[in-house]
């Protein structure tokens, strides 16, 4: 007879459980078992004809798999789903399989165990598990030992009759008798055996990224013989070291997943059927997918009640078994994303609240109002993007009085003005990000209303809280047309003629607002994962290409295949050839560059990956990839996850285009492209508008001037709108064409000039005008000369529909979008895949981190899960063509172990040039005087000046308001008192140096608030002299930014800790901001606190690269005091900057209260606070550095030599060494991602001694001799 299934086992326990205590672990199978239980009061009787020792038998194996964990798994938080992957002791299949090392993996639904040996992967996941039909009660496994005296006989008898293995020979039985035997005392010695049967494909994988594959006959016999039919397997280990804990929980899950299909708990709360997994949420966006209670974190009972429970997330898989589970994962995750972002939602915009309006823009009814958001404490405010819909109604007029609460918000106005550009990508929390931003395109200015008669104003009444506000106005359709900053947005309404007093430019108002969360994006995401997720023919090559892609599975045999390159050129005409092998000439590709055109388009590879280091030329290149696939005949997608990245992307590419038509004139014809910004509308959004909506589905046409006034703009001729507006113009203007289409096209063009002059229009007219624009699109898409399309990844949806189809598809920033969102553009039917990005800068931003069980799998994009994999041919570029060797030294070597510098990055320009001149002048003596001396070589100084770091003496950070943005009131001083004093530097008219303009400087802050701070500062200071100010920008803002001056603001530093460093211990946040600057990199912020707790950062924060940024900086002296910026306040007006002393500044900084830091960080800190333990840790962290230095000159002769250099693709040095792994344990994902060579260096030498040993070899290292010991104060006259 069959025993009993796990859930029967689950349920008998639990009942047990509750009687006795027992201890529980995770699963599945028992999730109903609390309730089953407690409705029938008693444990569940086994099915009938059960013989009671069966009954026992199975309550004994329950208890064995669930004693570790205490309480309900199903309904009590624990904050845990498992124990971490362990590895496991030497394991041997017997016969000629030995020296195979295993490891459990346990920490996602889906069980797997994976084994390795000589950088050979295979992992057998659940459904290589096959299920027995024999009448042992196990029915997958089967378990048995030998005891320590290792009797031949009884090594038979296991293998033979109880395993049913084939007769052991006695080379075998010796082989196993030798594994079990450790040592002479034989109370250690035995073997523990696990046996199943494997079923299905199994798959070997070379994991030495660093090394080209070995063949190893071993593994292609094992391959062989485990995809033959079903095979017998038996897992071999020494009984001293088993975990038996581990062991059972880990069969349990086996089982549970086997008998109820992977991910279980969603059996019964998610449609299981390939491509329909989640069509009620497709359907119905909005509903709850319920959450795996275990893994809730246990809080207070006065938190029990919260809306926000906290959860922790599984481990991200890198490897997927089949399709189902990858949408599963991505499905579930995003879900839940969007559950939490509907929560945010709830607590920031409900009619309960009032937020501070300002009318900005009025265009006949149309009305634009800037919104700036009441933060709410303990929530991050939701994305609001491009198209969000609220309901609006008007509550009071804001008294115009100043208050401490407007200080900040006048800070921002003041610097940026009403109808300043704004950084469309701020953010206070740095874990948020939207994945489509607003359109950077310049819109048209509406008339301003005549100031001879302005309209009375109702009269002021004052502010009282937001649950005493009566509604004095109208509910309205707002819908969100701009972003400012995280916390402030555009909105647009069509108001009503009796709501016309309250909406005068310049009006400040109270809105009460209730928004519903724009479905679109994430509805686009489940369409395409579910699309992914359906059975393909097996003959339809490249949709099996990409699922072993998305799987990270290793890719078909390409044998068969024919390679794009020889697809597409014997096609062409003569002249066309001759055009495209010109073009590839002039594009001047490096070795690198030109290794990845060709494993593009002469490898027979349809799936390629490039990783673009910054400055790299990775852009560029995906657009020289563009323009070749059309030449070759192959309709191009592009996309990028955020506007910035696609505009970007469209710069260049117009510049690569008008290289081609040099080339050959008739091809601007031939080759048109389309791009499509996030605010475009496609027609998935015109059937989503509703009749209230109509006029917001089409105020992108409103604000789009004609192709002829927008000439002046580079990209509005590509745009979908001005080609929509000149394809009307056309066939209006066309007489030869029928006389309907003449009077459709002219009654187009009068509706839109009459919805820009905003007269009313009927609802017959805007259908007319939407059907017609529809079309339209579809036209312009459709036509054969369109070849390439550029848009947002979400918003590339529908393309197919409106007649684009196509065959290659190129995803810029691939690993800075989640990876639901790459999958839009992947399910377009392709032939050809080019992902590129780069793993060391920005990545996937996830609103639900903390909150939901798999945010670790959405945080993981799609780029960086493959490359690890390392299943796709990888192309890395390595040659950067930004920054100066001095600035792109150190982030190379952290980041990517080497990068090189083209010839041009050492060219002297004009700013630099500027800059020596300032530096070597009285003006630059302020600075100069105050270098410090290279900390581990005494009385010596660099004279480079390219990347200094500027230390701001008892700086410090706080939060101002009701912000959590930090700010550094000492840093903006020095920042701004540093563009002051560059700007106004006036160089030797002989040396025709172009003076420094306030465009060539760029400030990258971590912090928003830092942001407004900055800016008044700059604006206060060069008021009359410039009309135009240096830039300032979040760091998140900046990828894919460079300028030739950069300041960069390192806003934290806690005043009781400096091991409390903000987000910018994330190095990838670093990387982004040290590698902007092409010529000067000037950075500031306060190098003394963090270095008093530098072991803290870099051992308990895993932020090794930082302390070695810091190593590098003491190491080369490029550093200099600045003693005597204002830390406690700043003037709040021109006026306290002008007339008042510093004393009697207002604008004031508050004292942080004193952080609750744990246990182990105050030990931490208690355990560094000698002199004599610091300056040893520096020291070791200097010699750290001095290998990676020694490293990357290898590279760099290399490179000098051949024109190349093998460089191993990861350098994580902040990787925390897995405490299961010893020293010659090589599993997968640690021989993957290995750090470089950089152990501590034993020594006997005292401090001293090392001091004078330390040399750097560096070849471009300058002295100026020994330091001043006595430096002068810096002294600043503000009232110049």
């Amino acid at each position: 007879m069959a025993p009993p299934k796990p859930s029967r086992a689950g349920r008998i326990a639990r009942a047990n459980a509750d009687a006795n205590s027992a201890n529980n672990a995770s699963g599945s199978s028992g999730a109903n078992a609390g309730k089953n239980n407690k409705r029938r009061g008693g444990p569940i009787e086994p099915s009938k004809g059960s013989k009671q020792a069966k009954k026992e038998a199975s309550i004994k194996k329950a208890f064995e798999e669930w004693r570790l964990w205490h309480g309900d798994f199903q309904h009590q938080p624990r904050g845990a789903d498992s124990p971490p992957s362990r590895k496991m002791n030497k394991s041997s299949r017997f016969r000629v399989w030995k020296g195979w090392k295993c490891q459990y993996f346990l920490g996602t639904q889906n069980p797997e165990i994976m084994f390795t040996k000589d950088s050979w992967e295979f992992v057998l996941s659940t459904k290589n598990f096959k299920l027995l039909d024999e009448s042992n009660e196990d029915r997958i496994f089967k378990q048995g030992a030998v005891d320590a005296k290792l009797e031949d006989a009884e090594i038979d008898s296991l293998f033979e009759e109880t395993f049913k293995h084939d007769t052991l020979d006695s080379d075998h039985t010796a082989a196993i008798r030798q594994f079990g035997t450790v040592m002479a005392d034989k109370k250690f010695n035995g073997i523990d055996c696990l046996n199943w049967t494997v079923k299905s494909s199994v798959n070997a994988r070379w994991i030495n990224l660093e090394k080209s594959p070995v063949p190893s006959q071993e593994v292609t016999e094992l391959m062989a013989l485990l995809n033959d039919a079903d095979t017998n397997f038996s897992l071999v280990r020494r009984s001293q070291v088993i975990q038996s804990d581990v062991d059972a929980l880990w069969k349990h899950r086996v089982r549970v997943v086997v008998h109820s299909d992977i991910m279980p708990f969603y059996n019964d709360k998610v449609d299981m059927v390939l491509g329909e997994q989640f069509k009620v949420w497709i359907a119905h966006p909005d509903t709850v997918l319920p959450h795996q209670v275990w893994m809730q974190k246990p809080q207070p009972k006065s938190k029990e009640e919260a809306a926000f429970k906290a959860f922790v997330s599984h481990q991200a898989k890198r490897g997927l078994q089949d399709m189902k589970e990858h949408s599963l994962l991505l499905g579930v995750a995003l879900i839940q994303e969007t559950a939490h972002e509907n929560m945010c939602i709830q607590k920031y915009f409900n009619m309960d609240l009032a937020h501070e309006a300002k009318v900005t823009k009025k265009l006949g009814t149309f009305v634009e109002l800037e919104v700036r958001v009441k933060r709410q404490d303990n929530t991050v405010m939701p994305p609001v993007t491009i198209g969000s819909t609220f309901d609006l109604r008007v509550g009071k007029a804001i008294e115009e009085e100043a208050t401490e609460d407007d200080l900040l918000e006048k800070f921002r106005a003041m610097a940026a003005g009403d109808n300043a550009p704004v950084d469309d990508e701020e953010m206070a929390d740095p874990d948020r990000m939207e994945t489509d931003q607003p359109t950077t395109f310049p819109q048209p200015a509406p008339a301003p209303e005549p100031a001879s008669a302005p309209e009375p104003a109702s009269a002021p009444e004052p502010e009282t809280d937001a649950m005493d506000f009566e509604y004095v106005g109208q509910t309205y359709k707002a819908r969100a047309v701009n972003k400012k900053t995280t916390r402030s947005f555009v909105l647009s309404i069509n108001i009503k003629k009796r709501d016309h007093k309250n909406f005068k430019m310049g009006n400040r108002l109270y809105v009460h607002l209730s928004m519903k969360r724009n479905p679109l994006p994430s509805t686009r995401m489940l369409r395409a994962i579910s699309a992914l997720s359906k059975d393909v023919d097996p003959n339809n090559v490249p949709a099996q290409f990409i699922r072993h892609f998305l799987l990270g599975q290793p890719l078909p045999s390409t044998d068969h295949l024919t390679s794009v390159f020889d697809i597409g050129y014997d096609s062409m005409s003569p002249e066309l050839q001759d055009a495209f092998k010109l073009y590839i000439e002039q594009t001047n590709m490096n070795s690198p560059q030109m290794a990845a055109w060709n494993g593009v388009f002469k490898s027979k590879n349809p799936i390629n990956m490039i990783q673009g280091p910054p400055g790299t030329g990775k852009t560029r290149l995906d657009d020289i990839l563009a323009i070749c696939f059309a030449l070759l005949g192959y309709p191009t997608l592009m996309t990028a996850p955020s506007n910035k990245a696609i505009d970007a992307c469209v710069k260049t590419l117009i510049d690569e285009l008008e290289k081609l038509y040099a080339l050959m004139p008739a091809l601007r014809d031939q080759i048109k492209i389309v791009y499509f910004p996030t605010s475009s509308t496609l027609r998935d959004q015109f059937k989503m508008s509703s009749d209230d909506e109509h006029s917001h589905a089409l105020e992108e046409m409103v604000d789009v001037e004609d192709t002829a006034a927008a000439n002046d703009n580079k990209y509005a001729p590509y745009m979908i709108w001005t080609q929509i507006i000149q394809l009307f113009k056309v066939i209006a203007s066309n007489h030869s064409v029928e006389p309907e289409k003449n009077k459709n096209a002219q009654d187009w063009l009068d509706t839109l000039k009459d919805l820009r002059d905003g007269k009313p229009l009927g609802k017959k007219t805007l259908e007319d005008f939407q059907t017609n624009t529809t079309e339209a699109m579809s036209r312009i898409l459709s036509d054969k000369r369109t070849k390439i399309v550029l848009s947002t990844s979400n918003n590339s949806a529908g393309l197919d529909d409106l007649g684009f189809h196509p065959r290659a598809l190129i995803i810029d920033e691939c690993a800075f979008a989640s990876e639901p969102d790459s999958c839009i553009p992947l399910s377009n039917p392709l032939d050809k895949v080019v992902i590129s990005g780069d793993q060391e800068q920005l990545k996937p931003i996830v609103l639900s981190r903390g909150y939901q069980e798999y945010s670790d799998q959405l945080g993981l994009s799609l780029f960086e899960r493959i490359l690890q994999r390392g299943t796709v041919p990888l192309f890395r570029l390595k040659i950067n063509y930004r920054m100066h060797p001095d600035i792109a030294l150190l982030p190379g070597i952290l980041s990517y172990q080497w990068l090189g510098c083209a010839d041009s990055t050492r060219e002297v320009t004009d700013v630099f040039s500027h800059v020596s001149s300032f530096w070597h002048s009285e003006d630059g003596t302020v600075y100069k005087e105050h270098r410090r001396e290279r900390a581990f070589a005494p009385g010596q100084k660099r004279s480079s000046f390219r990347r200094i770091f500027f230390n701001v003496v008892n700086g410090r950070s706080a939060t101002l308001g009701d912000s959590t943005s930090l700010v550094n009131f000492a840093n903006a001083y020095a920042i701004a008192d540093c563009v002051e004093r560059l700007l106004l530097h006036k160089t030797d008219s002989k040396d025709n140096i172009a003076p420094l303009q306030p465009s060539q400087i760029t400030v990258i802050t971590g912090y928003t608030e830092q942001v407004a701070v900055i800016e008044k500062l700059l604006h206060m200071m060069l008021e009359g002299a410039y009309t135009v100010f240096p830039k300032v920008i979040t760091i998140n803002s900046i990828q894919g930014g460079e300028n030739d001056l950069v300041l960069l603001d390192i806003t934290a530093a806690n005043e009781f800790h400096g091991s409390i460093f903000g987000f910018l211990n994330n190095w990838n946040r670093m990387n982004v901001a040290l590698t902007r600057a092409k010529q000067v990199l000037w950075i500031f912020g306060n190098l003394d606190c963090w270095r008093k707790e530098l072991k803290v950062i870099v051992d308990r924060y895993k932020s090794k690269k930082l302390g070695l940024f810091l190593i590098d900086l003491l190491d080369l002296g490029d550093i200099v005091d600045l003693e005597d910026c204002p830390v406690d306040a700043l003037p709040a007006t021109l006026e306290e900057l002008l007339e008042a002393d510093e004393e009697a500044w207002t604008f004031e900084l508050p004292h942080q209260e004193k952080p609750i830091i744990s246990p182990d960080h105050a030990r931490a800190i208690q355990g560094y606070n000698t002199p004599v333990k610091r300056t040893t840790y520096e020291l070791e962290l200097l010699e750290d550095l001095r290998k990676l230095r020694t490293r990357a000159q290898g590279f760099q002769a290399e490179f000098e030599k051949t024109g190349d250099a093998q460089v191993p693709i990861f350098a994580d040095l902040d990787a925390p060494k897995n405490e299961y792994e010893d020293e010659n344990t090589e599993g997968a994902e640690h021989q993957r991602r290995r750090e470089l060579e950089s152990g501590s260096a034993s020594s006997t030498e005292p401090p001293a001694a090392k001091l004078k040993s330390t040399k750097l070899n560096l070849a471009e290292d300058v002295t100026e001799g020994a330091a001043n010991d006595k430096q002068s104060r810096m002294k600043r006259n503000w009232r110049k």
